[in-house]
């Protein structure tokens, strides 16, 4: 067997493999001696068809299979012998097999990135100083409050307010056409939340209960719903059925008695204050990993493949989905395009995918690994997280899971390390920006 490699790309490799001629010939000997023995072939007692009519008869069948067996029992040598490491699937192009002729085929796989480890020990890193105010407690109890909301029918009769519940059925049109996929019976909305837009809004505030109107409103090319995205004029027949108002529950001792083991409001007080301190501790501790993360990216220039940037960017779009569908979001109905969704995580992607290259880099590089005690110990934790009904019995299941922990945890210590040998400054946190995120 004889390897050639190319390099295409700092992450892409060409392994071109040829198979001897005579290994060619043995195997379709082998192939046909088998097809021989088992074929019914017209004129002929079975096992007694010559092999020249055999050929004509099975040839491409023969050659692909051939071709394909040839392939598997030498691709894993090919690579081992070439030092290239494949980090996704590879592409393979086969030549055409000819008997008595060597066999050629050709491996396109991308490769892990060779990394020039620069500066990473003694950073300086900013770590924010999270505190828990008063305030801070109030609006997470105002929160609870809200969670335990609810609707009741409004009596007597009025036109909708802010955060009433508006009950309406509706059909959208566009040049008198209706736009399928764009109603509703039955539909719960929030008024004042501009779930259409703000002109719908304003003029679902101004219905009775019982009357049917024409809204018109626009769309512009940022609304996320493909289906209304950048139109103009777009006409809603809107059928106002019922409408709810919010009701709030009492912050006192028998809401916090309702909310579990509590004897009264302060034990709840305090239990909310030890959870919002415990969270803001690990909120500090994540931006600076951020931060440790970019000020490592900033030092180290490199590329990476682009099929595990995309691999990484439908892992994130998956977990959005999965986010949303916990919090009773239809995604399909919700309209949201798949493109958009992953074009904005692209930068995220990519930078997971070169930050987990370069972590793994400097672990080696440090002599960092993990324990078998330290990957069983997660093992059985996420197994805990995962529930009663998450079963390890599957060795295949095991064996990927334990590879992700594996370099989940190889990655925390590289963390760790540059961390500890960092200069560490804790700052006040970065004032919330026009959205009111943090």
């Amino acid at each position: 067997m004889k390897v050639q490699v190319e390099e295409l790309s700092p992450v892409r490799k060409k392994v071109s493999v040829e198979i001897p001629s005579d290994t060619v010939t043995k195997e379709l000997n082998k192939a046909y001696n088998l097809i021989k023995r088992q074929a019914q072939v017209k004129g002929f007692r079975k096992g007694k068809a010559p092999v020249a009519i055999l050929k004509r008869l099975y040839h491409e069948r023969v050659d692909a299979e051939v071709a394909q067996d040839l392939i598997q029992d030498s691709v894993a040598d090919a690579l081992k012998e070439s030092n290239v490491e494949p980090v996704s699937q590879p592409d393979i192009e086969k030549d055409e097999l000819r008997e008595g002729q060597p066999f050629t085929y050709h491996v396109y796989t991308d490769v892990g990135p060779d990394i020039e480890l620069k500066e990473y020990k003694g950073l300086s890193l900013e770590k924010p100083l999270l505190t828990v105010t008063d305030q801070d407690l109030d609006r997470q109890l105002d929160m609870a409050l809200q969670a335990h909301v609810r609707y009741d029918p409004v009596e007597p009769k009025r036109p909708p307010a802010k955060d009433d519940v508006v009950v309406i059925d509706y059909l959208a049109y566009e040049g008198g056409e209706p736009i399928v996929g764009v109603e509703g019976t039955d539909f719960h909305i929030l008024a004042g939340a501009s779930y259409f837009s703000e002109g719908f809004d304003e003029a679902l505030l101004g219905m009775e209960e019982g009357e049917s109107k024409e809204i018109v409103t626009d769309f512009d090319d940022a609304y996320p719903n493909p289906l209304l995205r950048d139109k103009k004029g777009v006409s809603f027949s809107v059928t106002l059925k019922a409408l709810k108002e919010k009701v709030l529950p009492e912050l006192n001792d028998e809401f916090a008695r309702s909310l579990g083991d509590f004897r009264d409001l302060g034990e709840l007080r305090a239990k909310v204050r030890e959870d919002m301190e415990a969270q803001a501790k690990s909120q500090a501790e994540e931006q600076l990993k951020r931060d440790a993360g970019d000020k490592l990216l900033a030092g180290h220039e490199f590329e990476v493949p682009e099929s595990l940037v995309e691999e990484e960017a439908t892992r994130l779009m998956e977990s959005f989905y999965m986010s949303m569908s916990r919090q009773g979001v239809d995604v399909k109905s919700a309209g949201f395009d798949e493109n958009v969704l992953r074009e904005r995580y692209r930068d995220d992607a990519l930078r997971n995918v070169k930050l987990s290259f370069l972590l793994h880099a400097m672990a080696e590089a440090e002599g960092l690994e993990v324990e078998e005690e330290e990957l069983e110990e997660k093992l059985m934790e996420t197994s805990r997280q995962m529930g009663p009904s998450f079963k390890l019995d599957d060795p295949e299941k095991r064996s990927r899971l334990e590879s992700f922990l594996r370099d989940s945890l190889l990655e925390q210590k590289a963390f760790d390390f540059v961390i500890e040998g960092a200069q560490v400054e804790e700052v006040p946190p970065a004032p919330p920006n026009d959205k009111g995120e943090e």
